[in-house]
């Protein structure tokens, strides 16, 4: 075409594309934190409102090597945060001779040295594979964040828009990635007003979001687009009737996403700082692993830094936080927490330890022996043995070398097991050692050390698979996960025994 421009020709090329085209090699400026990252084009799936299918033409993925090799040399430049995209990346992969697919994509990247987060936009929920649902679970690096476009909560709509799947199959798909990622943000996009919505069809809508708990979305009013299908169907909706239902849409979704922002108050998170803030220019700006924005007080060399924050304010589109100044901190959402007294398992009579949350109602019940609880019960009870218990044991030892216990955390919860992490500092260097919660804590408690628990075991310790503990029936564990869920710190004395 070039050569013919040349000549004087007109020239006019309207084909589209086949194949993913070549893409030269990329350059960062320097400093650069986060890139984007094209591993497809084009969609397959039609929506009948959608246009991409007619100005993108059909998916065409990436071969797997460019798109590795451009992350690692991102990676080798500094950055820290990638997102893979495409318009229906949960299908990246079809029609590839190597037969990657989109979850097999996120493992070869996740396993690169220097990567923090990964993201990935837009996926289909009709193509939301197990296997990819799976990998919220399995790869550090993928952040606790899903965009996941449901557009309309009435199966005549959804069906009308050839999305693919139906209202329930929607909801299973969240219940499933809420089981394996407990924590994870989910947003949205919704089209209000499609040709034939009815009041009826409208409600339904509303009923999902509020059912599906979303934390973000982005809401519309239909419009037209050319060569779609939708453009051509009847009974239009009114725009006074599209602008009045959106309102309604929105307020809701405002309430959601500020409830949201509150859960996260008094958490200590991660943070990475991309800019300074639109609110204040003497504040920083970056977001959560979860994809919330963040502002914060902080110096100019924190830009491009995964920093501490403990989030202290919620807004409708942002959180407040402060920074702590604590490198050892590990990049997970931290709640401190005080144990709050002890009870007994009503079923196997063993004992329960229940720490709250310092800053709201939020418990986590942790079962321990015997022989920890009066460990545990005489530093509540301020009672002193004739001989020293294990914790004095230790504390006893670090005081005679010098060894600080900074803090205690309780970082994971998997297979009914909790795990713990001791922080310990002697002459500035930072050490960190595995223990069972239950010593760990009994230490803190001896030497009034803070403890932290990792807001992923808050939410899997109403999960527990209490049917596998010794002497729990079926029954007895549906009693005591109704128990659990009802749990309330307020039902707990400082020592009940």
């Amino acid at each position: 075409m070039v050569r013919q421009a040349a000549q004087g020709r007109r020239v006019v090329d309207i084909e589209l594309t086949r194949g993913f085209p070549a893409q030269p090699r990329r350059h960062w400026r320097p400093g650069a934190v986060k890139t984007l990252v094209t591993i497809m084009q084009g969609c397959d799936n039609f929506c009948t409102f959608c246009v991409v299918p007619y100005v993108r033409g059909r998916e065409y993925s990436r071969p797997s090597g460019e798109i590795v090799a451009e992350v690692a040399d991102f990676l080798a430049a500094g950055g820290k945060e990638v997102t893979l995209l495409g318009q229906n990346v949960n299908s990246y992969g079809r029609g590839l001779p190597e037969g990657v697919t989109f979850s097999e994509l996120l493992r070869r990247i996740d396993a690169l040295d220097g990567l923090a987060r990964l993201r990935f936009a837009t996926s289909h929920p009709r193509d939301l594979s197990p296997e990819l649902t799976a990998a919220f679970g399995k790869l550090p690096s993928l952040c606790e964040h899903q965009h996941l476009p449901v557009q309309s909560g009435s199966d005549r709509i959804l069906k009308a828009m050839n999305r693919g799947y139906t209202r329930r199959e929607y909801l299973q798909k969240v219940a499933e990635l809420r089981r394996v990622c407990p924590g994870i943000c989910l947003s949205t996009d919704i089209i209000v007003g499609f040709p034939g919505e009815t009041e009826a069809d409208f409600e339904q809508t509303l009923e999902l979001v509020e059912e599906a708990g979303f934390d973000q979305a982005f809401s519309f009013k239909y419009s037209p687009r050319p060569q779609t299908r939708a453009a051509a169907l009847p009974d239009r909706v009114p725009g006074e009737v599209q602008a009045e239902r959106l309102t309604r849409l929105q307020n809701l979704l405002n309430e959601l996403t500020l409830k949201a922002h509150q859960r996260l108050i008094g958490k200590i998170a991660e943070v990475l700082v991309d800019g300074i803030s639109k609110r204040s220019r003497e504040e920083l700006c970056g977001r959560l692993r979860t994809n919330q924005v963040v502002n914060f007080s902080g110096p100019r060399d924190s830009l491009g830094r995964l920093v501490m924050v403990k989030l202290t304010e919620a807004h409708p589109h942002s959180l407040k936080g402060t920074r702590v100044e604590d490198s050892s901190l590990s990049g997970i959402m931290l709640r401190q927490m005080t144990v709050s007294g002890l009870t007994i398992d009503p079923f196997t009579n063993s004992p329960i330890m229940i720490l709250k949350d310092v800053d709201s109602d939020k418990a986590v019940p942790i079962w321990i022996g015997l022989l920890e609880a009066t460990a545990i019960a005489s530093e509540l009870e301020n009672i002193k043995f004739s001989r020293p218990m294990t914790h004095d044991l230790l504390k006893i030892i670090m005081e005679t070398m010098a060894i600080q216990v900074t803090r205690v955390e309780v970082c994971d919860l998997r297979d009914n097991t909790y795990f713990a992490l001791i922080h310990l500092n002697r002459e500035g260097q930072e050490v960190t050692i595995d223990a069972r919660p239950s010593d760990a804590i009994a230490l803190a408690l001896r030497v009034k050390a803070p403890i932290y628990v990792a807001e992923v075991v808050i939410q899997k310790a109403r999960r527990v698979d209490l049917s596998a503990k010794e002497a729990i029936t079926t029954e007895d564990a549906k009693k005591w996960t109704e128990i659990l869920e009802g749990l309330d710190p307020d039902d707990f004395g400082k020592y009940k025994m």
